[in-house]
């Protein structure tokens, strides 16, 4: 859970600024950005899973701590950024620009779950997690974000949650 919420994080954020930016987000492009961040996730996590019996158990611990708080760090350390998604000027978020959107958001979970190194069953709930969590933060962040400025919690608290799981990596 706490992967899929700092994965999420970045999703409030771009959700707050396209409110703030009166761009729509139907619950079907929020959820098609979070199906690709979803993807992303499962990905690195199985990267990392069936990568790890090819390196010695002490130095999969380092390496995930490693891979975790550095996307942690650099959470903290950088801006939300500017919310460019609407491709077509619509002012509302398309299935197609969702997906983009969802890649955009995505690098970071891709890296993340391979410093998990998580099996299926981990792979299949953080998964989950983040299809729910991050069309949420899309979908409810747009809606709160009317009259609101974009700012730095969303990178704070991915970067606060990553941080938390690579210390608990080496717990």
């Amino acid at each position: 859970m706490i992967l899929a919420l700092s994965v999420s994080a970045d999703a409030l954020a771009c959700g707050f600024a396209a409110g703030a930016s009166r761009l729509r987000v139907p619950m079907g492009s929020a959820i098609t950005a979070a199906a690709v961040s979803a993807a992303f996730v499962a990905i690195g996590m199985a990267a990392g899973y069936y990568s790890a019996p090819l390196i010695p158990e002490s130095v999969t611990r380092y390496i995930s701590f490693s891979v975790l708080a550095v996307f942690g760090l650099l959470k903290l350390c950088g801006g939300a950024g500017g919310f460019s998604a609407d491709c077509n000027s619509d002012r509302v978020l398309s299935a197609g620009e969702g997906a983009a959107l969802g890649s955009a958001l995505s690098v970071d979970g891709l890296a993340a779950g391979f410093g998990c190194m998580g099996g299926l069953r981990m792979l299949l709930c953080s998964s989950a997690f983040t299809l729910l969590f991050t069309a949420c933060a899309l979908y409810f962040g747009a809606k709160g974000g009317r009259g609101v400025r974009p700012g730095r919690s969303g990178n704070l608290a991915a970067g606060m949650a990553l941080i938390v799981l690579a210390v608990q990596k080496l717990l």
